[in-house]
């Protein structure tokens, strides 16, 4: 009977670290202690819930954050994407039109494998908004670069952009001032631009 409770304690230990896991574990990682008593989580593991990390109803634990712990589990939890994999935070810096440090090996004659990565092809340039006439200065990939070229122009892009490859803060103000700028050129030329 102790055989088998401990078995079931070990599984719970084991289901509740592979929801924290992350790749690089520093000494700030959180100090998890499984209980058989059902005990509520403590105030750090609320605050860890509320930003979108989840304890399945069949464990039950009781955990103790740190403060810089909590930091932690949060900042790794809001780089998640939903494949598990961290995002690359330059990305919030530029246009960078979903593209990602790439992983992978380089293979020799002899098949060695040597891990390796590939970065984004990233440009700092210099963009006019006509719309706006102001220029404007964005880190931008060659696949952005493209895209823009191709679309006619930078207010094209921000407007036509998708949500998901605009994550430039910036960029996202810029693209609401364009379009509070093209609505106010509809109305003055005496169109309605709704």
């Amino acid at each position: 009977m102790e055989i088998a409770a401990a078995a079931a304690r070990r599984r719970r230990r084991v289901q509740f670290g592979s929801l924290l896991s992350v790749r690089n574990p520093s000494r700030n990682a959180p100090h998890v202690r499984t209980a058989e008593t059902r005990e509520q989580p403590t105030l750090g593991a609320y605050l860890v819930l509320e930003q979108g990390l989840v304890f399945p109803n069949e464990i039950n634990v009781h955990v103790r954050f740190s403060h810089s712990s909590i930091l932690y589990l949060v900042s790794n939890a809001l780089l998640m994407t939903s494949s598990g994999a961290r995002t690359m935070l330059r990305r919030f810096r530029g246009l960078y039109q979903g593209r990602h440090i790439s992983f992978g090996n380089q293979v020799s004659h002899a098949e060695n494998k040597t891990r390796r990565s590939w970065r984004p092809n990233v440009h700092r340039k210099t963009f006019y908004s006509r719309v706006l006439g102001e220029w404007l200065q964005f880190t931008v990939t060659s696949r952005a670069l493209r895209s823009i070229q191709k679309v006619g122009g930078i207010d094209e892009y921000l407007i036509l952009a998708r949500e998901r490859d605009l994550l430039n803060p910036d960029a996202k103000s810029l693209r609401s001032a364009i379009v509070e700028r093209l609505q106010v050129l509809g109305r003055e030329e005496g169109g309605d631009n709704r």
